[in-house]
């Protein structure tokens, strides 16, 4: 799991195979996700969103998902 920026200035969380193959991002390409963890049993990453121009956006705090994938 590893965070990047994105081309439209945002960041994302990733998740790719210990062989470097099936790159699949695991959060919305608007958000900017930062600082990710993985829980204990490694089925979910911890995450903050801090829209830094707009700190009352209420997509702001911290956020978890699956790390298989989902909403």
């Amino acid at each position: 799991m590893f965070e990047r920026e994105l081309p439209n200035g945002t960041s994302g969380l990733f998740v790719v195979d210990a062989d470097g193959s099936d790159l699949r991002q695991l959060t919305p390409p608007e958000d900017y996700a930062e600082h990710p963890r993985w829980s204990p049993d490694g089925r979910t990453i911890i995450y903050n969103i801090e829209f830094a121009d707009d700190l009352d956006d209420p997509r702001n705090g911290i956020w978890t998902v699956q790390a298989a994938g989902g909403t």
